[in-house]
């Protein structure tokens, strides 16, 4: 009965990642069947290698498919693909509306009054259910009771076989320790002087440490380097997303905060250490295959929390880098 099934996924690495479980049960129970996956350009590179994707199709409406004749030229390359059924992740009167423009006959997505018109089956989720849980509920409408749970993203052997060579030149340390201080909204942040103290702890006690993130983390990262006593190897805004994920998987443990890059590096294998603070972990946690700590603090404050204006953020101040350096110390069994 199906054939080609488009997924169209969020716009956030972590979502994104969390998702994958759902190519491999399609795959599984439908192995003649073509996946294609529609994503923004930025977390493309996510799932370039997940051999459950047949085909990866960017969208962007924000920018190259902003206008009429730009969306128009895309409804006509969907009905190309032969496409009978969509998976609509993402929460988007224009995603579903560009679907059902193009043909497809079979439209899945969460009941909003905005799209329940366009789709075909309106799905009704829990919202304590966990992301993951969110987006495995799907395979409902295709029949499916989910075989894996388990998030993945694969990493290329160019890439593993760097990361390997770049980790052999520290082997005299006790062990590398990676600390990525980014996160996609301030609030998840934990604070960069507490991954100061963190890193000098580190190094003073026998580890490397390398600091890691995006573009938009080298403020950050270049604090962190400076302020440190002891000089940790920034590599932030130098690697690619598979080769991070290669660096980070490899290393001996990963910290930061609730990330993508936390989810990136979990479902390569990695050890991640994550603090939370305004998100829960039963909600957006690892789910990866690698070993998951959480450390997160009680607070008299409702969570999740979306309130972008608080000053105190305690939630993520209560986790002291000397928790974090004790954890660590447990993992190296030191």
């Amino acid at each position: 009965m199906y054939k080609t099934f488009l997924v169209v996924v969020p716009n956030w690495l972590g979502d994104v990642v969390l998702a994958t479980p759902l190519f491999r049960n399609i795959k599984e129970k439908f192995p003649s069947a073509r996946i294609l996956v529609q994503v923004h350009p930025r977390v493309k590179p996510v799932l370039s290698y997940n051999p459950f994707v047949d085909e990866i199709l960017e969208f962007d409406e924000r920018s190259s498919h902003r206008g009429f004749f730009a969306r128009l030229n895309f409804i006509r390359m969907l009905k190309k693909k032969h496409i009978d059924t969509a998976l609509l992740l993402q929460r988007s009167f224009t995603r579903a509306l560009l679907c059902r423009l193009a043909g497809i006959k079979i439209l899945a997505g969460y009941a909003r009054k905005k799209t329940n018109f366009l789709l075909t089956y309106k799905l009704v989720i829990n919202p304590d259910f966990h992301r993951m849980d969110k987006y495995l509920f799907f395979l409902e409408v295709l029949g499916i009771k989910p075989d894996s749970k388990t998030s993945e993203v694969f990493i290329p052997q160019e890439d593993l076989n760097k990361a390997r060579r770049l980790l052999r030149r520290f082997r005299s340390y006790k062990g590398v320790v990676v600390l990525h201080p980014g996160a996609n909204w301030k609030l998840k942040k934990w604070p960069v002087e507490y991954y100061i103290r963190l890193c000098d702890m580190l190094m003073e006690y026998g580890f490397m440490v390398f600091i890691t993130g995006s573009k938009v983390d080298k403020r950050a990262a270049e604090r962190i380097v400076c302020e440190c006593r002891h000089k940790p190897l920034n590599l932030c805004g130098r690697t690619t997303i598979s080769e991070f994920a290669a660096i980070s998987s490899n290393a001996g443990i990963f910290v930061s905060a609730d990330t993508g890059a936390m989810h990136i590096c979990n479902s390569a294998g990695g050890r991640v250490l994550a603090v939370f603070g305004p998100t829960l972990a039963s909600l957006t946690g690892p789910r990866g295959r690698g070993e998951k700590i959480i450390i997160q603090k009680d607070v008299p404050c409702p969570r999740p929390c979306l309130n972008l204006e608080c000053r105190d953020n305690f939630c993520m101040k209560g986790v002291l880098p000397e928790e974090v350096f004790g954890k660590i110390k447990e993992v190296f069994d030191l």
